[in-house]
């Protein structure tokens, strides 16, 4: 079967879709996102193997990054700097459609562009949080998960709750400003 690309990045991006990521790193290789993200200066986060590889995950080979790396990465992408303005909205149209535990830490009202991942035991989301007057991006990384437990959501809402007061205060905390309407 083929599908137009885009197609097969929304179903990356939007469903996390293992064969469709599968599909995109055999487009580009391995050594193609590596060479790509060091060019961008995320020299922490590594592919390491394609999704769905037992014999990978039993040489530990995963897939890494870190928090900081992924909320800059969310970050410049919010603010149109990877590629041009027009390829940046469109991901970010994609990622807005992405539902997960980020999503769920936030008011209906406020748009959420993210990414959730995850494997047993490890959870994960970075995106960008649209609050009016006080957006913000964020990345939560957990590991060594028990069954129930979310901290992602959690996370979230305690961060949105902080962002939400500075975006009702002036530069020297009185919170002046009736919260703005979602």
């Amino acid at each position: 079967m083929e599908m137009p690309l885009l197609d097969v990045v929304t179903a990356m991006i939007q469903h996390s879709d293992n064969s469709a990521t599968n599909k995109c790193i055999a487009l580009v290789s391995m050594d193609g996102v590596n060479r790509m993200l060091d060019e961008l200066g995320f020299v922490k986060t590594r592919l390491r193997r394609v999704m769905m590889d037992r014999s990978a995950v039993e040489e530990g080979r995963e897939n890494i990054s870190t928090p900081n790396e992924m909320m800059v990465m969310t970050e410049q992408l919010w603010r149109g700097r990877f590629i041009d303005d027009k390829a940046c909205k469109q991901m970010l149209d994609i990622l807005k459609k992405s539902r997960g535990p980020m999503r769920e830490g936030v008011p209906a009202g406020v748009e959420v562009a993210s990414k959730p991942g995850g494997v047993p035991g490890v959870t994960c989301q970075s995106g960008v949080v649209l609050l009016r007057e006080r957006p913000f991006a964020l990345s939560v990384m957990s590991t060594f998960n028990v069954a129930g437990n979310q901290p992602v959501t959690d996370i979230t809402r305690i961060v949105y709750e902080a962002f939400a007061g500075l975006a009702r205060a002036n530069e020297w905390g009185h919170a002046w400003r009736s919260p703005a309407p979602e």
